[in-house]
């Protein structure tokens, strides 16, 4: 079958053309689902975030302004202001009003700081990727680097040249494109269609006069605005996607795919390495200028935090961190103060508590799995420690902790699993963890609230990827 009769058939399966043109969660209308309506394209975090500041420090009665529907403004803007690790959560009062109040976190004061700068509009969005990098968007932990991976394996599976792939996504990148020009390009199809591998095959193998054909095909639909056809039906004048949005969404996409080919240990390289190739796409960029703001100590120490975070480096302690982590109290008895990791040192002490608490953690437990009673775990020896193997899990994932007015680094917080145990948690079939989640749950809600970072179940199966 020829390309445009391909495409012409899938159009007919209101299925495939809900899944192609539709924005919605578990579409594939585009490849990133953080930018959404209220934050449409990467800078649109920029204007969100001088608006979220706004109502900093102030209670939900406050916040005053209401959109056509009668919701407050700013609660639309929570969800990214958490999830960009930019603002975190306290409360006031009991937790039951949900009555919080949100101030920024290291990484929003630098944040801020970048915003001051007015820099032009290239040399910013290089910058505000890698402040957005490390975000937990979705409630997935690494979410811009895992829906990179993702999406390039499925793409790869058709085309395997990855320089191939990176030259045509450097055609769409280099310079602004409208909807008629893109239609043109081979990423464009690539992009839109990356999860469907049957049409990806026969538009990489199909003759230029066949594309030829789909091109005009699909501009004819354009402009007459066919529902019928995805695309026409996608860029819909004056609709929720655009040329801008996908070149926007392409970049991350090629810069991501840039981080994975620099990956290294030492996060300056990757810095390095990211901002060589955007100098070589990017001529006009003063790179100095970027490099000046990059290297201030404050702005470096919250880089280097993003990158150890994303690419999962292993650093070692340094001496006053050790220093300072063991003079602690080990002993709870009552709420932890709130650590802020969005800093190295921030990262190095929350590190280093949780590898003494853990210690202490398996002996309060007695070497035993916290779903014992459920399970009937079976254990084997530790050569390490000669007791029995047990692994300390966080039940409300480390990379919330600034969505709790308190520090998520308690005992309350943590779980001892067997391996079994612990991979089920996290790997298995929703069906089959669900009553894991509502065991400790049940067992811990009440010691949580009491170290302040109590929790409702709902959310923890957020935390999980689970349908409540």
């Amino acid at each position: 079958m020829k390309l445009l009769d391909f495409y012409k058939e899938r159009n007919k399966d209101s299925k495939w053309l809900e899944k192609y043109f539709s924005l919605a969660k578990n579409n594939s209308g585009r490849l990133f689902e953080y930018t959404n309506t209220n934050f449409r394209k990467q800078d649109s975090f920029l204007s969100q975030f001088e608006k979220f500041e706004k109502i900093e420090g102030k209670e939900r009665s406050e916040w005053g302004i209401v959109d056509s529907s009668g919701q407050e403004e700013d609660k639309q803007r929570v969800v990214n202001m958490l999830a960009s690790k930019l603002f975190k959560r306290e409360l006031t009062g009991e937790r039951k009003n949900k009555n919080f109040v949100y101030h920024k976190t290291e990484k929003g004061k630098a944040y801020k700081q970048f915003l001051s700068k007015n820099l032009p509009e290239l040399e910013k969005w290089f910058l505000n990727y890698i402040f957005l990098l490390d975000g937990h968007y979705t409630n997935e932990q690494r979410y811009i680097l895992k829906r990179t991976n993702l999406i390039y394996k499925k793409i790869s599976s058709v085309i395997l040249n990855i320089e191939g792939l990176m030259d045509r996504i450097e055609e769409i990148i280099k310079k602004p494109h409208d909807k008629y020009q893109l239609i043109k390009k081979d990423f464009f199809y690539f992009s839109s269609f990356y999860d469907d591998s049957e049409f990806l095959e026969l538009y990489l193998h199909a003759k230029n006069s066949e594309r030829k054909a789909l091109h005009q095909y699909i501009t004819e639909n354009l402009e007459k605005e066919n529902d019928l056809c995805c695309i026409s039906r996608k860029y819909k004048n004056g609709g929720n996607f655009n040329a801008g949005m996908f070149i926007d969404e392409s970049k991350v996409f090629y810069f991501t795919l840039v981080l994975e080919q620099t990956r290294s240990a030492n996060p300056r390289n990757v810095i390095e390495g990211l901002l060589n190739r955007y100098y070589f796409l990017y001529k006009k960029i003063d790179i100095k200028k970027i490099k000046s703001f990059i290297y201030i100590k404050s702005i470096l120490d919250v880089f280097y935090s993003i990158f150890i975070d994303i690419l999962d480096i292993k650093e070692e302690l340094t001496e006053e961190t050790q220093t300072a982590v063991e003079h602690m109290e080990l002993e709870e008895t009552g709420p932890q103060n709130y650590i802020d990791d969005t800093t190295i040192d921030g990262r190095r002490i929350v590190k280093q508590i949780f590898a003494l608490k853990k210690i202490r953690a398996r002996e309060i437990a007695n070497y035993k799995c916290s779903l014992e009673k459920l399970n009937n775990c079976r254990y084997f020896t530790s050569k390490a420690s000669t007791k029995r193997y047990i692994e300390v899990n966080h039940l409300i994932p480390q990379e919330f902790r600034n969505e709790f007015p308190n520090s998520i680094e308690v005992f309350a917080n943590y779980t001892t699993l067997c391996s079994h145990c612990h991979a089920m948690l996290h790997k298995a079939v929703d069906n089959e963890r669900k009553p894991l989640i509502n065991y400790l749950y049940n067992e811990r809600s009440g010691k949580l609230e009491a170290m302040g970072v109590g929790i409702e179940l709902n959310l923890l199966y957020e935390f999980y990827k689970i349908d409540s």
